[in-house]
């Protein structure tokens, strides 16, 4: 859990923002040069879900490459002195320095190289411990402060979650001609299947929410013209998936909550899936 959080401290300040930038702000910049509203909610989907990849893989705990090449080399070290010590032939008579006292200096040699290693990696220990130390005083401190807007951030979805049940409790279901106008309109829209609209006393905008529900104001009731351009915007969104999506971005905004070019991408995002539903909804009517 230690290392995870490590590893997610030096996320957060150096990777994080990088791939952030280059995939949201990228993202953002691409959707910005694009012209058809509809192109640049695909646009905004694509980045969300590279950087949303990219973040899984990133917290993946993975060794690291330079750790396993130095283990590896001093198992390998280790194993050359072990196979030499298990080894017991006879060597020939030699007038010099016999085959024993040869194998003997090899084995000296390798275990001496070991020992150099070991000791050069004790010495480095204390340097490394003092930059581990001064990193340590700024990594938890954006950390904490990550943590501390994602706990932000999850109240207040669950509060709007809430407050979102609270106003589909206190709706009513809409009248037979309401249904019926609503059928003509998603027929045009080539949107299949039953969409639940729901009157509210108190609401001042409508909106769309869940898959197929329909939130209206009781005052818009009145004029039958604003009533089916409302319904056929509010449809298109549903045809688009929007509220889906948008549930989708909720979820995952506590994970993004501090990095900008994640609002900036939202925002474009949110603006162009309401300049499809309008052209969608111009087309229908």
């Amino acid at each position: 859990m230690i290392a995870w959080l490590h590893q997610a401290d030096s996320l957060l300040l150096g990777p994080f923002w990088f791939a952030g930038c280059v995939l949201l702000g990228g993202g953002a910049l691409v959707a910005w040069l694009a012209r058809i509203p509809s192109w640049r909610v695909r646009i905004s989907e694509l980045a969300f879900l590279g950087m949303a990849v990219w973040l899984v893989l990133a917290l993946v705990p993975m060794p690291r490459l330079g750790e396993v090449a130095a283990l590896g080399k001093e198992s390998a070290a280790i194993a050359v002195v072990d196979l030499e010590r298990s080894a017991n032939v006879p060597g020939p008579s030699l007038s010099g320095p016999s085959a024993n006292d040869l194998r003997a200096a090899g084995r000296s040699a390798a275990e001496r190289d070991v020992a150099i290693e070991r000791a050069a990696a004790a010495a480095a220990q204390p340097q490394q411990a003092k930059q581990v130390t001064a990193a340590e005083s700024i990594l938890p401190t954006m950390t904490e402060v990550w943590l501390f807007a994602a706990a932000i951030c999850l109240a207040a979805l669950l509060v709007g979650a809430l407050l979102l049940w609270r106003l589909l409790s206190r709706s009513k279901p809409a009248d037979a001609s309401v249904q019926r106008l609503t059928q003509q309109v998603a027929q045009r829209l080539g949107l299949k299947g039953v969409v639940d609209v729901r009157i509210h006393d108190k609401l001042r905008a409508p909106f769309c929410c869940k898959l197929r529900t329909v939130v209206l104001p009781k005052e818009l009731l009145a004029d039958r013209n604003a009533l089916r351009a409302v319904l056929a915007h509010e449809l298109a969104h549903i045809v688009a998936a929007d509220p889906l999506r948008r549930t989708l971005l909720a979820m995952v905004t506590p994970l993004f909550i501090l990095h900008p070019a994640w609002w900036v991408l939202r925002r474009m995002s949110t603006q162009a899936s309401e300049e499809a539903a309008d052209a969608r909804a111009a087309m229908a009517l």
